[in-house]
């Protein structure tokens, strides 16, 4: 049940511990552990809470109800085009015929020769500014209504340091800034998550309206 506005931040986030890992010189095996023990934290702590609340509230009776009957949403275009294709092979008296465009697997196919051109000639050429990241996400839902506005910002942030201090002070004054704004947003998550959990123990039924 992870759709679009929540799958992709996922990576994101991912990319970023990775990176800071590398920054900050942590050993590469600390850092799988801790990714090892995300993943176990996921699938246990997330498991049973998603678990825990349908079978105690029962999924007609959650806010949103996405996570269960999503599938509708998943398959309406495969629905759509399979119903027009049964009914123009009804109406046809030599059999199926009909060979009906696959769009999806050549915008696929295309997307992926461009992403990987991308990321050769941000191999090849280091003054190259497009990153292939930028063109596999920019287009997806997330960042339609959550993070054009954050990237921005972070964008103007680094430019203005960049022009004033140049690359020293982008890497020994602005780089720790952002470390502790990606720390501090992630000790935020935490305590809300503990808020919640305790709202949720008292019989709150209503915590987040939009992805935090």
């Amino acid at each position: 049940f992870l759709t679009v506005t929540v799958f992709y931040l996922i990576p994101g986030t991912q990319f970023e511990v990775i990176q800071l890992g590398k920054r900050l010189r942590i050993q590469p095996r600390s850092l799988l552990y801790t990714c090892l023990l995300g993943v176990a934290g996921g699938l246990f702590i997330g498991g049973w809470v998603f678990l825990s609340n349908a079978y105690s509230y029962g999924g007609d009776n959650i806010r949103y109800q996405w996570a269960f009957n999503g599938l509708d949403w998943f398959l309406t275009q495969f629905r759509a085009d399979l119903n027009v294709a049964t009914t123009t092979w009804l109406r046809e008296s030599e059999g199926p015929t009909v060979h009906v465009a696959n769009w999806g697997q050549r915008t696929m196919v295309f997307g992926a020769v461009v992403a990987m051109i991308i990321t050769l000639l941000r191999q090849y050429f280091s003054g190259f500014w497009f990153h292939p990241i930028g063109f596999l996400l920019g287009s997806t839902y997330v960042f339609e209504c959550a993070n054009w506005g954050n990237l921005a910002v972070a964008w103007a942030i680094r430019l203005i340091v960049l022009k004033i201090g140049g690359a020293t002070a982008v890497r020994h004054k602005l780089q720790p800034f952002f470390v502790g704004v990606f720390l501090g947003a992630l000790v935020t998550l935490l305590t809300f998550f503990v808020i919640n959990s305790i709202s949720v123990a008292q019989g709150a039924g209503k915590m987040y309206t939009r992805i935090p």
